[in-house]
């Protein structure tokens, strides 16, 4: 597309929309009208058809009236690039080009380039040309006397005007012509034997290209075809979640690599002496290799990252070099090619009490290997690689480990630009840089990783603060994305013996707005859900999660309420400055979980939201739901709406047939054991009170029944007084 007319149009649309957005009403009016009638949290999906792209671009262009205040000047290079077909060739495309600038004289420029062929050469007048080559002839003779300075010979200035009158302005081939000369004049080639040579090379870039392919030696074409194809997949890997790059000192490992692919993780790898020059060496020993391998196709940059000399060389290998690059790539593993280089070099430095700066950019690293390896699902138990990437970071920074405490803010940074994760165990203090992989681990999604470190080492997980260290990044990475990978751990941690209602503290971005303050993992799992809300298709299929908590302790006496909260009205937690302004200027609501411990015990966490939220969650049903039943609803009311696929299990496990009671203490065990002996009935454990009911006639006769009893039981315990009170307390 990008070389046909359509392609054309719509790229000169999109970029002049997107320079003057206010211009999209007038040009594509259709389409603004569609998007306009839609609700504004409803994304569209518009397809752009070619007659509507040509109608739009050419409304651009013959409207009068945007004229009165814009003014168009398009840059098109490469017109002879244009794929030319039955209906329009060069000429066709040149007169459509003319017909825009004599739309509106005064008001579209335009400026294009292509190669010296007859049919532009016929159409534009000489008086409105300009000839490249004659205005960098000047340029490229100073660079090409500047690189072959220290050549001493008469007949240099031969050679320099065959590299002039060859290149033909186009920079890019002088460059590597340059390159190519200077090695074979480093291996001994006479000036007359490498002028001669220069003479037989093609003028042609693609076919410069296809030159220097066949002059590498037979004994660098495998490492030349890997070279290349880690380049390039840096080039296609998101740079939002991967900052990955190939530098020079992590390329000096390739021939290692070649050896021993499971070189840079083995007990025995050799570290060698790190210093300044040591450094310097190994870069120059590097670099050398590249241009064997490559001859000059690839360069290294000022921070000696390894990078294409030009696009045009990727486009190349691309679309004419692909078939041989997969022959010659069979069994071969760019990621793991590059991780493994990466972590060699990581081994490689001498260890240091690392500074800030120095923990970020670790933290970036580890960051980039573990997703860049998690995407093409590279490490499966016993995870020799991740682990030994673990020993690689706690040996650079000489075994310094996490310092944990009651107060800790951590960062986890995904790139040079953006911090990919913060978070808090409890509150306000020193802040820590993550460059566990263990933890990253957590974050970035590795859960099978995580998993099989808990179960392997189970002293990962001792400890409240070492369990809270997890569940903050590991909740914070993936709970509010639903990834079924959060609930596998959490299965894991809980046949490990973690409780449901293990407080994991607070932390940063997971809970938005207020701060929930200590919540346990079974009540910071509903809040999440109650806020960001699956789709319906994943909500369905929580059902085993849910099962899994009840089993293993979570109590179901909660209640989840909705609370409207009036804006200048004071939220009952504070919120951060940041935020004081929103609820004082927007109405919003709160979100609560009320876990009922008794008739007179109970704890309620949670969270404020603007109340335009409820129009954009997925959790709009839940809403209405919660809503329509008077603004809270029990556990149980939730369990039904959601529709759990398991749903008939966790009823029958709430019912009390399967549900183990949980020790509880003080008033409230006495109140149970009262009931339980004057009854006769089994200790109902800590449920609600209407947990066994299904009609409202159940429920009315239920509550009446139980509230007798605890009257009865009050009575046996309290004075008068306090009997009136319960009674109007527990009043159904």
């Amino acid at each position: 597309m990008q070389k046909s007319l359509f392609g054309l149009f719509r790229t000169l649309l999109h970029d002049t929309l997107k320079q003057c957005p206010e211009l999209i009403p007038t040009v594509l009016p259709d389409l603004w009208q569609q998007v306009t009638s839609l609700p504004w949290q409803t994304s569209a999906d518009i397809q752009l058809r070619a007659d509507t792209v040509r109608t739009g671009f050419f409304r651009l262009l013959h409207c009068r009236d945007l004229y009165k205040k814009h003014c168009f000047c398009f840059f098109i290079d490469g017109l002879d690039e244009y794929e030319e077909t039955h209906r329009v060739d060069h000429k066709a495309m040149v007169e459509i080009l003319a017909i825009w600038t004599k739309t509106a004289t005064d008001d579209v420029k335009l400026c294009v380039s292509s190669r010296e062929y007859n049919v532009f050469l016929n159409f534009f007048d000489q008086n409105r040309r300009l000839c490249l080559q004659d205005l960098t002839k000047a340029d490229i003779e100073n660079y090409v006397r500047d690189r072959l300075l220290d050549i001493n010979d008469l007949e240099k200035e031969s050679l320099i005007r065959t590299i002039l009158w060859k290149a033909a302005g186009i920079f890019l081939w002088v460059t590597l012509v340059i390159r190519s000369i200077r090695r074979r004049l480093e291996d001994g080639y006479q000036l007359s034997a490498v002028e001669e040579e220069v003479n037989s090379l093609p003028g042609e870039l693609e076919m410069l290209f296809e030159y220097l392919l066949r002059c590498i030696p037979k004994s660098s074409q495998k490492k030349a075809c890997w070279t290349f194809a880690m380049v390039n997949c840096l080039g296609t890997a998101e740079e939002w979640l991967c900052d990955l790059r190939l530098d020079l000192l992590s390329y000096f490992f390739l021939d290692d690599y070649a050896t021993d692919q499971s070189f840079a993780f083995a007990a025995h790898f050799s570290r060698p002496e790190i210093g300044d020059t040591t450094k310097a060496k190994r870069e120059e020993v590097a670099h050398k290799r590249l241009n064997r391998h490559c001859q000059g196709l690839l360069e290294s940059d000022v921070h000696g990252n390894i990078i294409y000399t030009h696009r045009s060389v990727r486009e190349f290998l691309k679309n004419s070099y692909q078939e041989e690059l997969e022959s010659a790539l069979q069994g071969f593993s760019a990621e793991n090619a590059l991780s493994t280089l990466l972590l060699a070099e990581l081994r490689s430095r001498a260890p240091c009490k690392p500074s800030t700066w120095d923990k970020e950019a670790l933290s970036i690293l580890v960051s980039g290997i573990v997703v860049f390896r998690k995407q093409a699902d590279l490490d499966q138990t016993p995870f020799s690689f991740l682990e030994s990437l673990e020993r690689a970071v706690t040996e650079y920074q000489q075994g310094r480990d996490l310092v944990l405490s009651q107060h800790l803010e951590y960062t986890v940074h995904q790139c040079k630009s953006v911090i990919g994760g913060w978070g808090c165990i409890a509150g306000d203090g020193p802040e820590e840089v993550i460059t566990s992989v263990f933890y990253i681990s957590a974050y970035l999604g590795q859960y099978d990783y995580v998993g099989w470190k808990i179960q392997t080492h189970p002293d990962m997980i001792e400890g409240d603060l070492k369990l809270a260290m997890l569940l903050c990044p590991l909740y914070m990475g993936g709970l509010e994305d639903f990834d079924p990978g959060v609930y596998e751990v959490t299965k894991i941690l809980l046949r490990q013996g973690i409780s449901p209602e293990a407080i994991i503290h607070r932390h940063g971005w997971t809970l938005p707005f207020e701060d929930p303050g200590e919540c346990s993992i079974w009540e910071h799992f509903l809040l999440v859900l109650m806020i960001w809300g699956p789709p319906h298709e994943i909500l369905e299929n929580m059902g085993d999660i849910v099962n899994d908590f009840l089993k293993h302790g979570a109590t179901p006496n909660i209640h989840i309420s909705l609370r409207s909260i009036p804006p200048d009205s004071n939220v009952d937690k504070p919120v951060k400055d940041s935020e004081k302004d929103y609820y004082k200027t927007e109405a919003a609501f709160r979100i609560e979980i009320r876990v009922v411990k008794g008739p007179e015990q109970s704890k309620t966490v949670g969270v404020g939201l603007p109340k335009r939220w409820k129009l954009v969650s997925d959790c709009m049903p839940l809403y209405d739901f919660i809503d329509s039943h008077g603004g809270e609803i029990s556990f149980v009311q939730f369990a039904e709406h959601c529709n759990f696929k398991n749903k008939d299990e966790i009823l029958k496990l709430l019912s009390g047939s399967h549900m183990k009671p949980q020790p509880r203490s003080g008033k409230t065990a006495g109140i149970e054991e009262d009931i339980s002996n004057s009854t006769g009935e089994p200790d109902l454990g800590p449920r609600p009170l209407s947990l066994q009911v299904s009609t409202p006639e159940d429920m009315a006769r239920e509550t009446v029944r139980r509230t007798f009893e605890l009257k009865r039981f009050w009575q046996s315990q309290r004075p008068p007084a306090l009997v009136f009170f319960m009674g109007e307390f527990l009043r159904p």
